[in-house]
């Protein structure tokens, strides 16, 4: 008598085992999409951080420019009075409780540029009577004021005058909710008025 094969049971998957399977490979896939997401997120603020160190320094050196404790006044003086906490305006319109003054807004580098777009500025504290000191190597000595030498004798030549102490303002750039703050000191004669 012939013998016979017992039936073999066709192997596959089961429905289990197919749902199983693909939660697997959808959460690798999430995985993979959500570091996309991470990196684009990142790359975004570095590049507002970039933004605005350049917007704060361009904004620096507009007012070391300007500024000018003198009676002088116009459109292009500013008072180190001016800058107070609280003060704010915008790069993209130069619109703000300060800016180009009379001229041609067309010529900053800010004004309509679509990479400045959405970036603001704020002064947000300010120390009038800053006096920076000099640490000495040596820790028995105590520290001297900004305009003095070592020694204690006046460190700015009799030419350049008496010379106020300077002001220490706290820059933010706010870009939507995000904001970046930078650290600026001017003195009450900026470039374009100083005579020495």
């Amino acid at each position: 008598m012939p013998t016979t094969r017992p039936i073999r049971a066709r192997a596959a998957f089961t429905l289990f085992e197919a749902i199983v399977g693909m939660f697997i490979l959808l959460v690798g896939v999430l995985g993979i999409v959500s570091v996309f997401g991470f990196g684009m997120q990142v790359r975004l603020h570095a590049q507002e951080l970039v933004i605005s160190q350049d917007l704060a320094n361009m904004w620096a050196d507009w007012i070391r420019v300007r500024i000018n404790e003198s009676k002088a006044s116009g459109g292009y003086v500013l008072h180190r009075s001016d800058l107070a906490a609280g003060k704010r305006g915008d790069f993209y319109n130069d619109s703000g409780d300060f800016h180009s003054g009379s001229g041609n807004t067309a010529n900053l580098p800010t004004y309509q540029c679509n990479a400045y777009r959405g970036f603001q500025w704020e002064i947000t504290a300010v120390k009038h009577d800053y006096k920076p000191r000099w640490i000495p190597d040596d820790a028995t000595q105590a520290p001297v004021e900004w305009d003095k030498t070592l020694g204690g004798s006046s460190a700015i030549p009799p030419a350049m005058g008496s010379i106020s102490d300077l002001t220490n303002v706290e820059l933010s750039i706010v870009r939507g909710a995000r904001r970046y703050k930078f650290n600026y000191i001017f003195s009450g004669v900026g470039i374009k008025h100083a005579r020495f």
